[in-house]
């Protein structure tokens, strides 16, 4: 995923299963396309990744699954400057009424 002047972002996941979460891993590639560093985190497996978002010394990605009445996920907050991350879940119930 393009970083514009701070190179490519490369997010995949490693295959690896412990109880209910799957593994990940970023690797961030600098304009060169030399790896600049890489970290590793853990997402509930049943959460698919569904887009990312740039903004300047952040990256930002969603990972959600949905149902009719409800939305879960988690978004993965990147500190390019720091290399730090967070990880925020998000857990939305509709309640639906049939009028």
């Amino acid at each position: 995923m393009n970083m514009e002047k701070e190179g490519l972002m490369m997010v995949h996941d490693l295959g690896r299963y412990e109880k209910d979460l799957k593994e990940w891993e970023m690797v961030v590639l600098d304009s060169a396309l030399n790896p600049a560093w890489s970290a590793k985190f853990s997402i509930e497996n049943e959460l698919g990744f569904i887009g990312y978002e740039y903004r300047p010394g952040y990256f930002f990605m969603l990972f959600t699954k949905s149902s009719p009445d409800s939305f879960r996920g988690s978004i993965v907050m990147i500190n390019l400057l720091t290399r730090t991350y967070t990880i925020e879940k998000i857990d939305i119930q509709l309640a639906l009424k049939i009028s």
